[in-house]
C-alpha cells in the first residue's frame, strides 16, 4: 500500500549496500524499458516498497539486485510456452543442419563399410 502524508503519496525506496541500509521517501519513479519506452509512477500507482542492493558478490566482482513485484514474480523456463518467439528461429535451422549432416555422414561410413567387405 502507498504511504500517504497529508496530500502527498510516496514509496518506501530501500538502499542496501554492504549491508547498510539507507531508506528513502520517493514520490515518483520513472523506469526505461529496453525499447526506450519510459513508465512513469506517481501518487496511487507508487509501489508499497522498492528494494535496492548492492555489495560483493566474490572477491573484487560487484553486484546490484533490484527486486520488481516479488509477490508477483514468476520463474520462466525454457519450456514456457505462454513466451513466443519467432519460428524457426536460426538456433533450430542450425540443429536441423547438424542433424542431417550427421546422418548423411552416417549413411557415407556405412556404404564405406560394406564396400570394403
Amino acid at each position: 500500500m502507498v504511504q500517504t502524508n497529508g496530500s502527498t503519496h510516496y514509496t518506501k525506496f530501500a538502499f542496501l549496500e554492504n549491508g547498510r541500509p539507507i531508506v528513502r521517501r520517493v514520490q515518483r519513479i520513472d523506469a526505461h524499458h529496453r525499447d526506450g519506452h519510459v513508465s512513469t509512477f506517481t501518487g496511487e500507482k507508487l509501489p508499497a516498497l522498492v528494494v535496492l542492493t548492492t555489495g560483493r558478490a566474490r572477491g573484487a566482482e560487484s553486484f546490484a539486485q533490484v527486486i520488481e513485484r516479488p509477490n508477483a514474480a514468476v520463474s520462466r523456463t525454457m519450456l514456457d510456452l505462454s513466451v513466443r518467439g519467432p519460428w524457426p528461429a536460426w538456433r533450430d535451422v542450425l540443429h536441423v543442419v547438424i542433424g542431417l549432416s550427421a546422418i548423411a555422414m552416417m549413411n557415407f561410413v556405412v556404404s564405406l563399410a560394406q564396400a570394403a567387405f
